[in-house]
């Protein structure tokens, strides 16, 4: 059990809560053994609510600079939370709540960044803000671990968290560098996990899991993602058990995934599918669909240059892989793996203007094809 020293309420304001300017209010009420805490105010018109209840709890505000506004409640029940908010800067807003065993802690520097968040379960959440007009808001729940940690440097970026850890582990660890950056994440379920990197201006991810259900015998649910530059677009689904690692390299390139596996139970088989993307240069577009029945359905992708396009769907699959590349500018690829079992695709296109059409389906299938030149055009059928 962690040790403070208990203070009234009315003792502690006086204490650490100083008013070196005008319009400067606190509220602090405590109840419970082992509760702690500590305010210090600047400027003018900054307002500091804290609320503990429960047993040790501790919690610390710090504020500088002008209209400054943080509230803290936590919960009833609550075993250890802990809280630490400094904001400096102007304009700033934080609002918190926490339940069971949590801690937050939270810096934000510049000016009106905004900071919302609340728990339930086991939570652990920690935000860094620099910049201006950056918002965070974290909405966390579930009866087990659930983390998110985020870093905002920059101008006018927004993060939104959903998360329900559905009594296993979730995890979300990303960060923002640049202006105009966006991350919407919604998280479900059992074993889900998103770190990421975003680094420029006006780069866009958006992802949405559904992890694996208790009763599955494995699997889980994963998103990495690394944007640099400007404009870039993530768009990823996932259900049950699947994998994406997503790299974009230029300018106003675009990622849209759509994955289902299988956690596999007493009913069913396990089936995983797996992404990795590469994009470098500017305005290439990347579509999959992929759903297993059994076993690993996997897709590598490679885009290097501009303008190029790839639609890959893998349906319905059994052990099946696609490994394709674009080299050059302005190419085109559609492939096809339906109801395949253990099918292998190779695909590379060097060139420009270059185009391939395959649909594939049946058993043990092997493909090699390589595309040369400029403006050359394949179809393929393989059943």
């Amino acid at each position: 059990m962690r040790l403070h020293s208990v203070l009234p309420a009315l003792t502690l304001t006086l204490i650490s809560a100083p008013s070196f300017a005008a319009m400067n209010t606190s509220e602090i009420t405590q109840s419970g053994d082992g509760n702690t805490a500590e305010l210090m105010q600047t400027g003018n018109s900054n307002q500091a609510i804290q609320t503990q209840l429960g047993t040790n709890s501790f919690q610390r505000i710090e504020q500088n600079g002008d209209t400054h506004y943080a509230s803290v409640y936590q919960a009833e029940r609550t075993e250890d939370a802990e809280a630490t908010i400094v904001q400096t800067g102007d304009n700033h807003s934080v609002d918190i709540y926490q339940g069971s065993g949590s801690s937050v802690d939270i810096t934000q520097t510049g000016s009106a960044n905004v900071y919302n968040y609340n728990g339930e379960g086991s939570q652990y959440a920690s935000s860094t803000q620099d910049g201006t007009n950056n918002i965070h808001t974290i909405n966390q729940s579930g009866s087990n671990y659930s983390a998110a940690l985020t870093t905002s440097i920059g101008n006018g970026n927004a993060i939104t968290l959903n998360q329900d850890a559905g009594g296993s582990f979730g995890g979300f660890n990303v960060t923002q560098v640049g202006d105009n950056n966006a991350i919407t994440a919604t998280q479900r379920d059992y074993s889900v996990q998103i770190l990421g990197d975003q680094r420029g201006n006006a780069n866009t991810v958006v992802i949405e899991q559904a992890g694996v259900g208790p009763t599955s015998l494995g699997g889980s649910t994963v998103v990495g993602f690394d944007q640099q530059g400007d404009t870039n677009i993530i768009n990823v689904t996932q259900s049950l058990s699947a994998d994406s690692d997503i790299t974009q390299i230029g300018n106003a390139n675009n990622v849209s995934a759509v994955q289902s596996g299988n956690g596999g139970d007493m009913f069913s088989p396990y089936a995983r599918t797996n992404l990795t993307s590469t994009q470098t240069g500017d305005n290439n577009t990347l579509t999959v669909y992929q759903s297993a029945y059994e076993g690993i359905a996997d897709i590598a992708a490679n885009q290097e240059g501009n303008g190029n396009t790839m639609d890959l769907v893998q349906e319905s699959v059994i052990n099946s892989s696609l490994d394709v590349a674009q080299l050059g500018d302005n190419n085109y690829m559609s492939i096809t793996q339906r109801q395949t079992v253990n099918d292998a695709f190779q695909l590379t296109q060097q060139g420009s203007g270059l185009s391939v059409t395959t649909e594939r389906g049946g058993q043990d299938n092997q493909a090699v094809i390589a595309q040369t030149g400029l403006s050359n055009s394949v179809s393929l059928i393989q059943q």
